[in-house]
């Protein structure tokens, strides 16, 4: 008749699911009430959330007589609780995966057997401080928007995609079949590096990345930090083409720069570990000496003579030549 109805098409199949479920049981007298959240449409199309509550009511005679429908609007409540959700395990500027969220990922992924083909890239924006004090941080974000989009983009679509930091990403590509991962790595740069545009600015963009190998490790720390010190490597510039792939020989590199920038910081403290040598500057016409140049010797009492030649291009990379 014109009474109250309701039709399916209202509601998500899940939700007619739950209704027509309990409104059943309920004509049936195998059910006296029942509460659950809905999802519903509006005539507008709209999606909106409702806590539903069913009542049977008995007449006189105490049989079933009609049932009560309840409703009440909670979508805002609902939109502020999946927003929460959403921003646990993802990044609110770029839309990508958190790190959070990353190794969760990463942790699945060295979970499955079928690892072989797939390669973690870490990569970073070359210079991307620079970016935001010269254009400032409006355009420093749109950067990493853009680029988190140019990802987003990438065909195939890489396994996982996360923003780690300020500026510091890793996708994990499966690598084709008969390719080598320095041309993936090649083909993947020049998309992403396309020039950023905003307004009338045109900026170039650089990255710097490294590679592992997922199937040679099964811990989320370790793939994370092998691929950390790879990246190290190429933003010290020991990789003049902008990419290296991890190599265990790295870690002892890592170790030891690690070992001597300790020692390096504590000698500054203490500086009668350093000597200066003078080496004599001859003038050939006429012959004479015209002065000395000053060289700085370390003399570490467990390591014995450190050459200069490994201690100053640290100092230089680590802030500690002034100190110098």
């Amino acid at each position: 008749g014109g009474g109250p109805h309701v039709e399916s098409r209202w509601f998500s199949e899940a939700s007619w699911l739950k209704f027509t479920t309990a409104f059943e049981q309920m004509i049936e007298g195998r059910l006296q009430q029942e509460r659950f959240d809905v999802s519903l449409k509006t005539r507008q199309g709209e999606r909106h959330y409702y806590d539903m509550a069913l009542a049977a009511i008995n007449n006189a005679q105490g049989e079933d007589g009609s049932i009560l429908l309840m409703a009440r609007d909670i979508t805002e409540r609902r939109q502020a609780e999946e927003r929460l959700t959403w921003l646990a395990h993802y990044d609110a500027l770029t839309g990508l995966a958190n790190r959070t969220y990353a190794k969760e990922q990463l942790e699945q992924l060295l979970a499955e057997e079928a690892t072989n083909d797939c390669w973690l890239l870490m990569f970073d924006i070359n210079r991307f401080k620079r970016i935001n004090e010269i254009y400032g941080h409006a355009m420093g974000d749109d950067v990493l928007k853009q680029l988190a989009q140019r990802l987003q983009d990438l065909k195939p679509t890489p396994r996982i995609a996360a923003r780690l930091s300020s500026n510091e990403f890793i996708i994990v590509i499966a690598l084709p079949e008969g390719e080598a991962i320095g041309d993936v790595v090649s083909r993947f740069k020049t998309t992403v590096c396309a020039p950023v545009q905003q307004d009338n600015n045109r900026l170039a963009v650089d990255i710097r990345i490294s590679g592992v190998e997922c199937c040679r490790v099964h811990d989320v720390a370790e793939l994370l930090h092998r691929a950390d010190v790879a990246l190290r490597e190429v933003k010290e510039g020991r990789h003049t083409q902008g990419f290296m792939c991890y190599d265990e020989h790295l870690d002892q590199i890592h170790q030891e720069n690690e070992l001597l920038e300790k020692a390096l910081r504590l000698a500054l403290q203490s500086p009668d570990q350093f000597q200066l040598h003078f080496q004599p500057i001859w003038s050939l016409n006429p012959q004479r000496l015209k002065g000395f140049e000053a060289l700085v010797r370390w003399q570490h009492p467990t390591f014995g003579l450190i050459s200069p030649a490994r201690f100053i291009p640290l100092a230089e990379k680590r802030a500690l030549i002034v100190p110098l």
